[in-house]
Parts: C-alpha cells; sequence; structure tokens
C-alpha cells in the first residue's frame, strides 16, 4: 500500500513539473510587445498626465500602470530636452505650456533613435509609449519603449 502512495506522489509531481517546464518555456519564448503596432489605452497630453501623477500618484498609477507592465500611452508635448547616449538610447523630455515643473522622460526605443534624433527642441510632438510611472525625486512620469507617432 505505501509503494503505491509513493509511486502516485512521483507520477502527480512528474506531470507537475512537466507542466511547470512547459509553461516556463512558452512565457521565455513569449515575443516582446511591439507598442508601434499597439492602440494606445488613452491619449492625452504631457500637462495632463503629469497632474494626474502629481496630484494622486496612486489613483494615477492605478489608471496608466497594468499589473505586469504599463500600458500604453499616446501622449503629445513639447520637447525640452533631447538626451542621446551614443547612438543606443535617446531620450526626449516633454513639457506643455501649462507645466511650471516637472516633465515627462520618454526613452526611445532602439529602432526609432533614427527617427527621433531630428526632434529639436521647442518642436510639438506625439510619441506612443509605456508608461512606467512617477519618479518622486525628479517630477517626472516616465515613459519607455517609446515610438514615434506620424
Amino acid at each position: 500500500m505505501k509503494n503505491n502512495l509513493v509511486k502516485y506522489v512521483l507520477i502527480a509531481f512528474s506531470f507537475c513539473f512537466v507542466i511547470g517546464i512547459g509553461i516556463g518555456t512558452y512565457l521565455f519564448n513569449k515575443p516582446a510587445m511591439n507598442v508601434a503596432e499597439e492602440q494606445p489605452v488613452y491619449t492625452v497630453t504631457a500637462a495632463q498626465i503629469y497632474n494626474e501623477f502629481s496630484m494622486n500618484e496612486t489613483q494615477a498609477n492605478h489608471k496608466y500602470l497594468s499589473d505586469k507592465n504599463g500600458k500604453i500611452i499616446q501622449i503629445s508635448g513639447t520637447v525640452s530636452e533631447i538626451i542621446a547616449q551614443g547612438d543606443t538610447a535617446l531620450t526626449i523630455s516633454l513639457k506643455d505650456s501649462e507645466m511650471t515643473e516637472g516633465g515627462i522622460l520618454c526613452s526611445m526605443s532602439k529602432n526609432e533613435i533614427a527617427d527621433a534624433s531630428s526632434f529639436k527642441i521647442g518642436d510639438k510632438i506625439v510619441l506612443k509609449g509605456e508608461c512606467t510611472g512617477y519618479m518622486d525625486l525628479t517630477s517626472e512620469v516616465s515613459f519607455s519603449k517609446c515610438v514615434v507617432v506620424q
């Protein structure tokens, strides 16, 4: 009787192990989200999203961030700063005339760096990216994987 119990426990453990390996392999090989092809969940201006985060960060986090990663947001604003790290990384800071402090930091996707490098300070642009949250220390809302909206 004890032999049968050990046998069933080993079979159940083996079954769970195989299922776990299958799920892990699926998640590891799952393709990354393509922001350019995704529809934005919200379309906002730099001032709108900044004001929401600065007034009530918890509520804004609930609205603009999902459990796993940020939601895709389309954002418009005026280029206030361009930060290039060689040819491999580009971050654009957006503001609006309504904003007296803070800003929006948009880290561009690698395949968008060539298009985005033509921007100049003062240009009005529209970007789409994944909202990653609010940084209290710098008073900025952060976006990653940003792409230029034509």
